[in-house]
């Protein structure tokens, strides 16, 4: 078999440029992980190769456009790793204060609290936008995409406990801080994108509950969904004795076990 040569590699990426464009951007945004580069290097790095592509014809032109492109998007995701790894609210440990949040995530209630995933908004007055663990008191839980006010307090993550290791857990996406409150008030529901796809899974949600109950119920907002909430602890387990619970989890990066099973 004929290894193809330089030029049919070229009039190949000549032919599909689109899909190579954006191809190289999640090259370069994976490469973040393991390569940190300045937003500035990666922005002259893309200059330099846009000046060069444009004296450039043809195939040659797309790949330094794809090149340009990718050293955009390793600026990117460096700069998104530095911002997943820095936490304003960490010098905040121990202080209480009023705040705003909007849920990212099911809630999961265990009996000792009700734990979701949130964005802080305002603290203590202050614009943010970081992650956070929101840990509720038991009782009612606010729906994903909830527009929440609340007197927290924050503090740090539990220690390894169990097996479990929430520091480590949290770190893994973002999140350095847990935000404790006794009491909220839900006074509206986050808009835009997010919001329209809110809406998009309530009506899937409740489409669901009309033919089907119980473990059945979960089983399908499983699949469908990639959200195991409605499942009970033991179905769950199950599901992952057997090697069926990516079923259960298609759509998730990280598997949120944790918030079922520690307090």
């Amino acid at each position: 078999m004929r290894l193809p040569s330089r030029e049919d590699v070229l009039r190949v990426a000549a032919r599909h440029w689109p899909a190579l464009v954006v191809g190289s951007a999640c090259i370069g945004i994976a490469l973040a992980v393991w390569i940190d580069v300045p937003l500035w290097t990666a922005a002259i790095a893309a200059l330099v190769a846009g000046v060069v592509g444009a004296g450039l014809d043809g195939p040659r032109r797309v790949a330094a456009l794809a090149l340009a492109v990718a050293a955009l998007g390793l600026g990117w995701g460096s700069l998104r790793m530095d911002a997943l790894e820095h936490s304003f609210l960490v010098a905040d440990l121990d202080r209480t204060g009023e705040a705003e949040l909007v849920t990212v995530a099911p809630a999961r209630s265990s009996a000792f609290s009700v734990r979701v995933l949130a964005e802080t908004r305002t603290f203590r007055g202050r614009e943010l936008h970081e992650r956070v663990l929101l840990k509720l008191p038991v009782g009612r839980s606010p729906p994903r995409g909830a527009l929440l006010e609340a007197r927290v307090r924050v503090v740090e993550p539990s220690p390894p406990k169990d097996g479990f290791d929430e520091r480590a857990w949290l770190a893994r996406q973002g999140i350095h801080v847990v935000l404790r409150a006794n009491d909220w008030r839900l006074v509206g529901h986050r808009g835009g994108i997010l919001g329209l796809g809110d809406r998009l899974r309530e009506r899937v949600e409740r489409a669901v509950g009309r033919g089907t109950s119980g473990v059945r119920r979960g089983v399908v907002l499983g699949v469908v969904l990639g959200e195991d909430e409605d499942l009970p602890v033991a179905a769950r387990s199950d599901f992952r004795a057997s090697g069926l619970y990516h079923l259960l989890r298609v759509d998730k990066r990280v598997q949120r076990t944790g918030l079922s099973s520690s307090t």
